[in-house]
């Protein structure tokens, strides 16, 4: 429809709902919605109000047309522009907030002939991502009064969550902070929707064909993923964690308790944030969707795909899941309604990245948003894959796009749903660019909450069946990169007909082919540090910073993972070649390792002189597709001076959990890491490598009034505790000046060990500011002394010794300086 100026209209409210509500849509308030229709370069662009929908409402059709939200004249209203090429003087006109390529709104050409898509959002927030030298707080009180910030994700830095003040406008909002030079993006906080398809309900129907397609109901026999050659094989093991982000799971249906993810690190029901991490009690994940430790699902969505993913097999019980020994983290950002926001799909990200989940599954679509993009990209660079459904329009996405599929980020992987007979499902979206694959989507048999099971399809069917192969193959491989394991994906599939033109690989998953790809029958050489995996050709083993005359040593574990016990043993030529500033500790232990033993070499970063040391650590074995093995081993060695600083960002310096804010300004070196007072779960850390003695010690800061006046420093020697200090953060330390800045005394400490470590935390009455802290070695003078009467220099027995003396420095020769 056309929308004029000033036209009225009634946008739906949304606000988290309990298990008990009813879901339905309900409209709280009449918001007035100001659209403008603005004509540039002969190109006229209407707008539709974004309205709740249901499935892929929010998708973009194929005539989509990046705009930028713009200031108008009128700031209470927000204008929408298409910047057309050609026309300098319009384009002037119009300020970009996003690069073009993102975009934060979307016009519609009319000639196309195809009426513009709905979108919908949450009315009581908004993503912004600021720059990096920005501050939130300045840029909300400026322009927002009122609007606050609701949170933040360490993956994405500068990424927040606004909630908005009761009355004020989503998209005014938007248009106003994205008017401000500090602000990178700012886009509603729209609603993702599951994706799930058609809902067949035959008790009878022939159950698990995705996995084992013999010809039941009229199917055709191989048509699957191969599962049973795969479990041959492996079926996963506990240390791969599976991210489910859903709708929730049914943590206590007896086919999915013994595979939920446990944290470890938190005390159930303590009411206390055991291992930092900013989340109290998430004994087994969160649910993003009513902020509560309480992951239940309550719809049904998720658990069928869990089930899918992991459901115990050989158990006797139900059905079994592709990759039944792997363990399922249950994230919840989708409610009983089928509905949740973007922010929590990111933070839902964010949280199973800091938790160790190597793979998630996300079966739900909505807008395109910068911000999940954002955190999609971060994800990938700490070695995450990230499952999509392709959704279920049955369209080409390559040319009318839905998102999260429609990304094609190096770590993910889209994938269509196939039916019993190879053939492409009628509402599967498709293209041959942005859906990888395909996979089982129709009638698939799996868990639902209760002690019950049923059928579903839908793309949301199909996406699990590659997330639980991507868990075996992680099994395996877990020295893989997230190429190499998406590669063996793709690489291996069965070709297919129906989607040698509608995907990318052309192809349909099959797990077992991955599988024999992923674990040669030879002997496999997998090599770790402290148990994190060192990969060939491409790993760095940081040997991290010491100083003058403290070595450092690291312990390599090397294990013969090969497939098959008849195939021979590993052999280690004992040569270790290691590049200058390394020598060896000790080597092989031995150099021939059967099938499934371990051996270790040790080396140490020698410490010798001031300098950062890097190269090609190199031993040749029996591997036939890893040798030799090589990767880099670096490491700083500091020179050993009196007086050192370690500021945020540094080496030495580090932030636990997630809640800490980095701004681009503040004291030493000009940043910061700030976050709210809470119950001493968040702390930021400076280590320094010392030798033993006293040492004085100092903070800086930039002070805000908004800082804390007890802010906790601890000091330790090691793990034994020396004191505690606190400060008051709202005034400015000076007690001393150095560097030019003023610097708050914590105290003088005896060390008797080689690491003396500072520690700030939350516990405290308003925030805490983490910024630099200053150490000082100091000099000690040991002797006797004595009256030295007749002034021989040697002590007599008729000269009395003295309780105390004084020492006078000269520099240059000139008594005085």
């Amino acid at each position: 429809m056309n929308v004029s100026r000033g036209t009225d209209i009634v946008l739906p409210s949304h606000k988290p709902r309990k298990a008990h509500d009813t879901g339905k849509s309900r409209i709280s308030a009449r918001r007035r919605l100001i659209l403008t229709r603005r004509r540039l370069a002969d190109r006229e662009l209407l707008f539709e109000p974004l309205e709740a929908r249901c499935m892929l409402s929010a998708g973009l059709s194929a005539d989509v047309l990046p705009a930028h939200w713009t200031t108008g004249p009128e700031p209470a209203r927000a204008q929408f522009a298409q910047q057309p090429s050609g026309d300098a003087a319009s384009a002037k006109a119009v300020r970009s907030v996003v690069p073009p390529a993102v975009g934060v709104a979307y016009g519609v050409s009319p000639a196309a002939g195809i009426s513009p898509r709905h979108a919908d959002y949450d009315p009581t927030s908004l993503i912004v991502r600021m720059r990096p030298d920005a501050d939130i707080h300045a840029a909300l009180a400026t322009v927002l009064p009122g609007a606050e910030v609701g949170g933040n994700v360490q993956l994405v830095p500068d990424l927040y969550n606004i909630d908005l003040a009761d009355g004020m406008s989503v998209l005014d909002a938007v248009a106003t902070l994205g008017g401000l030079a500090s602000v990178l993006y700012a886009e509603p906080n729209s609603y993702v929707y599951a994706q799930e398809g058609f809902y067949p309900n035959d008790p009878y129907f022939p159950q698990l064909w995705g996995l084992h397609n013999t010809g039941q109901s009229s199917g055709t026999p191989g048509a699957d993923i191969s599962a049973p050659e795969a479990w041959s094989v492996t079926t996963g093991e506990p240390s791969v964690i599976v991210a489910v982000i859903d709708s929730g799971v049914d943590y206590n249906h007896p086919d999915l308790a013994n595979n939920i993810w446990l944290n470890e690190d938190e005390i159930p029901g303590d009411g206390i944030d055991n291992d930092g991490n900013g989340f109290i009690d998430d004994v087994r994940g969160w649910n993003f969707y009513s902020n509560t430790n309480n992951p239940m699902d309550d719809h049904s969505h998720g658990t069928h795909v869990a089930g899918t993913i992991g459901a115990i097999g050989n158990n006797g019980v139900g059905v079994a899941g592709v990759a039944w020994n792997v363990k399922i983290m249950p994230l919840k950002i989708l409610g009983a309604d089928n509905r949740g926001t973007v922010w929590d799909a990111v933070k839902a990200l964010n949280y199973a990245v800091a938790n160790g989940a190597h793979v998630s599954n996300n079966s739900y679509a909505g807008m395109a948003h910068s911000s999940f993009r954002d955190a999609i990209i971060a994800a990938d660079e700490m070695g995450h894959i990230f499952v999509a459904a392709a959704a279920n329009d049955g369209r080409n996405i390559d040319t009318n796009p839905v998102y999260p599929a429609s990304y094609n980020l190096p770590n993910m992987i889209t994938v269509a749903g196939t039916t019993n007979t190879d053939g492409l499902a009628s509402w599967s979206n498709y293209g041959v660019n942005s859906v990888h694959l395909g996979a089982p989507g129709v009638n698939i048999y799996s868990t639902l909450p209760g002690v019950s099971y049923g059928n579903k399809s839908g793309t949301s069917m199909a996406a699990p069946h590659v997330t639980g192969t991507v868990a075996l193959l992680r099994t395996l491989r877990p020295d893989w990169t997230v190429g190499q394991l998406k590669t063996s994906i793709l690489n291996t599939v069965d070709q297919v007909g129906a989607l040698a033109v509608t995907t990318l690989s052309g192809g349909r998953l099959n797990a077992a082919a991955a599988v024999d790809v992923a674990y040669p029958v030879g002997p496999e050489i997998y090599v770790t540090l402290n148990g994190r995996n060192i990969a060939d050709g491409v790993s760095t083993a940081d040997f991290g910073f010491t100083i003058e005359g403290i070595p450092v040593a690291r312990t390599f574990t090397v294990t013969n993972i090969g497939r098959d016990p008849q195939a021979g043993a590993l052999q280690l030529n004992p040569a270790i070649t290691l590049p200058a500033g390394f020598s060896l500790v000790s080597g092989f232990g031995t150099t021939t390792l059967p099938r499934g033993e371990s051996t270790t070499f040790t080396i140490r970063l020698d410490a010798a002189k001031p300098g950062s040391f890097s190269g090609t650590l190199s031993f040749v074995n029996n591997d036939s597709d890893e040798n030799p093995f090589e990767f880099t081993v670096s490491g700083t060695v500091e020179e050993d001076t009196t007086v050192r600083i370690v500021d945020d960002g540094d080496p030495g310096f580090l932030t636990s959990a997630s809640g800490w804010t980095y701004r681009a300004s503040g004291g030493y070196n000009a940043d910061e890491y700030w976050t709210q007072n809470g119950s001493g779960s968040r702390t930021a850390t400076w280590q320094f490598v010392v030798h033993p003695g006293k040492y004085r010690v100092a903070a800086t800061y930039a002070a805000q009034s908004y800082w804390a006046t007890n802010s906790p420093f601890s000091i330790r020697d090691g793990s034994n505790l020396l004191g505690t200090v606190r400060l008051d953060q709202s005034a400015a330390p000076d007690d001393f000046t150095d560097q030019g800045f003023g610097w708050a005394m914590l105290g003088e400490f005896e060390v008797t060990g080689n690491s003396l470590i500072v520690t700030l935390s939350n516990d405290a009455l308003d925030y805490v500011c983490a910024d630099a802290i200053r150490i000082e070695r100091l000099a000690k003078v040991q002797g006797t002394n004595w009256h030295d009467a007749n002034g021989n220099g040697l002590r007599e027995g008729n000269e009395s010794g003295l309780a105390s003396w004084t020492i006078q420095l000269e520099r240059m020769g000139r008594a005085g300086e």
